[in-house]
């Protein structure tokens, strides 16, 4: 007869477990911690500017978005995350993250944005971003990077914005760093203490690419020859000069393009003909060739009402500089894209 009590005993606990099992979880989806907000029925979470060194204890499991920006946080420790399996945004900008552990980000199948800017992050945590294998957005900007390595994103197939704005201490980049980001759309790299323009072959969807303030003196013609999609190219700088020629010709999707840089001096010459055949006639500070921009082609309204072949940018209210260059600059046989925006915005220093 024992046996049979015990049998009856079990059949009562199993399902009063499994009850007691679905409260729990009920509490843990439906309460907010007191250092947080929580909002849209317990899925918006917002635990920010709290002192906070950890996540807080009874954050909602169910919750969508999680902030825990502008804490203490020094460190991102293993399966800290575990159990928010629903989680797409996660914010841990503003803290003191120098360290995140190989599987910090266990349970994140669901992520889709991770924002870790400024931070203290000295390299790319590629071994914790292979647990995200659907994250479409990483926000790097303002760590103190050192070096992009060849395997930094190498398990985020699914990337389509990446920044790594203001990485001012980065000096190296592996030429395979964005080896199977085939997906990615949007790249800011400005700031980011280049030399050069890195290797971007491998970015075959990208549209958007900020390169700012930089010390890149020098764009060659292979600069952005993969880039065919490229929409906007953004290369505000104040080290730029020298553009090889034909450098934009493989930009057959362009749209905007801003040159604008600073400059002591600005040197044109009112005097030269844009029919010369010659092929150093210059622009910006008397290293940009014309045949840079061979192959793009002025939109309509961009088109200025001077008559051809010369035409003038003005620069600025004060009229500093004008920058005189050939229509033909800006056309090719067979015409590719139609360029709405070219910026040459001259900052002259006294």
């Amino acid at each position: 007869m024992a046996p049979r009590k015990c049998l009856v005993w079990r059949r009562r606990i199993v399902p009063l477990l499994v009850v007691l099992a679905g409260l729990v979880e009920r509490v843990m989806l439906a309460s907010c911690p007191a250092q947080c907000v929580c909002e849209a029925e317990y899925t918006t979470v917002s635990c920010t500017n709290g002192g906070l060194q950890q996540v807080p204890k009874g954050t909602p499991y169910g919750a969508l978005s999680l902030s825990l920006s502008g804490n203490n946080i020094s460190g991102v420790i293993d399966d800290q995350f575990e159990e928010f399996r629903q989680l797409q945004t996660l914010d841990l900008s503003f803290n003191t993250i120098s360290e995140i552990e190989d599987g910090a980000f266990v349970g994140l199948e669901s992520l889709h944005t991770l924002q870790l800017y400024y931070n203290r992050l000295t390299s790319i945590p590629s071994e914790a971003l292979r647990r995200l294998p659907h994250l479409k957005e990483l926000w790097l900007r303002g760590n103190p990077i050192n070096c992009l390595d060849a395997d930094a994103f190498t398990y985020l197939p699914n990337l389509q914005l990446l920044d790594l704005g203001e990485l001012r201490h980065l000096e190296a980049i592996s030429d395979d760093v964005f080896t199977g980001l085939s997906k990615l759309v949007h790249l800011n790299f400005a700031v980011a203490n280049l030399q050069t323009v890195p290797y971007l072959d491998e970015l075959e969807s990208l549209e958007e690419l900020d390169l700012s303030g930089n010390s890149i003196k020098v764009i060659n013609t292979e600069s952005f020859s993969g880039l065919s999609k490229l929409k906007r190219l953004i290369i505000i700088s104040s080290q730029v000069t020298e553009i090889k020629r034909f450098s934009f010709s493989y930009l057959k999707s362009l749209t905007e393009l801003d040159l604008s840089f600073r400059h002591r001096q600005c040197r044109h010459d009112h005097t030269r003909s844009p029919d010369d055949e010659q092929d150093d006639q210059y622009m910006v500070n008397g290293m940009i060739p014309q045949t840079s921009f061979y192959g793009l082609v002025l939109s309509e309204e961009q088109k200025p009402e001077t008559p051809p072949p010369v035409y003038s940018i003005d620069v600025d209210d004060d009229n500093i500089c004008d920058m005189y260059h050939s229509v033909k600059t800006f056309k090719s046989d067979k015409p590719t894209k139609t360029v709405k925006t070219v910026t040459f915005k001259v900052e002259t220093e006294v």
